[in-house]
């Protein structure tokens, strides 16, 4: 069976690495263009980096259609990027430095489990990459741990949710109870480890 891909990334030198991963299976055909519409194709390779391009648009654009798979190819510098993109429904992800064997099991996972479902791509939504789900955060502890990621000052914080600075402080404290952390600075080292978005400098410096 023919699995047809399709790579929807902005940068050549992206686009072209991962056509050569991608010829190294012959029962892999990649589509020259994307979108062609006279072809659908089985799965959709999303370069994660889009998200800070267009706040999502095009992402939004390619989970409307139920006839593929959306798979984002992440970048271990910014983990933020690919949790949101499965949060708003990506079917996987996989990193831009991963080895090109894994890039290609994970395409052939996404159409297994595709086969498995009756031919039928699974909701994806059924069980999305929430920022800090797995360490049972609670939603204002997220945003407490979001504006401590981005460098903001508790004043800050209290200022940009409304909230009053004991508030924040208790937030604080239980959120890093539950990460396991003592310092805002072990803090920030696991908000960018565990997806979360980086200060603006930072960014810049990746879409450079």
């Amino acid at each position: 069976m023919t699995i047809v891909v399709a790579i929807a990334a902005a940068q050549d030198i992206i686009s072209g690495g991962l056509r050569s991963i991608l010829a190294q299976d012959n029962t892999i055909e990649v589509l020259e263009r994307f979108p062609d519409f006279g072809a659908t194709p089985d799965v959709v390779l999303y370069d994660a980096v889009g998200l800070e391009a267009d706040q999502g648009a095009e992402l939004d654009t390619l989970l409307k259609v139920r006839e593929w798979a959306v798979i984002v190819v992440g970048r271990d510098l910014r983990p933020d990027l690919a949790t949101r993109a499965r949060a708003r429904g990506a079917f996987g992800c996989v990193s831009l430095e991963a080895d090109g064997c894994e890039v290609l099991a994970t395409i052939h996972s996404a159409v297994a489990r595709r086969d498995e479902n009756g031919g039928l791509w699974p909701d994806a939504h059924d069980a999305p990459d929430i920022l800090g789900a797995f360490a049972q955060l609670g939603p204002r502890e997220v945003d407490v741990l979001a504006g401590i990621a981005q460098g903001l000052s508790n004043a800050e914080i209290c200022a940009h949710l409304g909230l009053g600075h004991n508030t924040v402080k208790t937030y604080i404290r239980t959120a890093y109870r539950k990460i396991n952390v003592d310092s805002r600075s072990q803090a920030v080292a696991w908000c960018l480890q565990n997806g979360f978005e980086p200060p603006a400098e930072e960014r810049a410096g990746l879409r450079a």
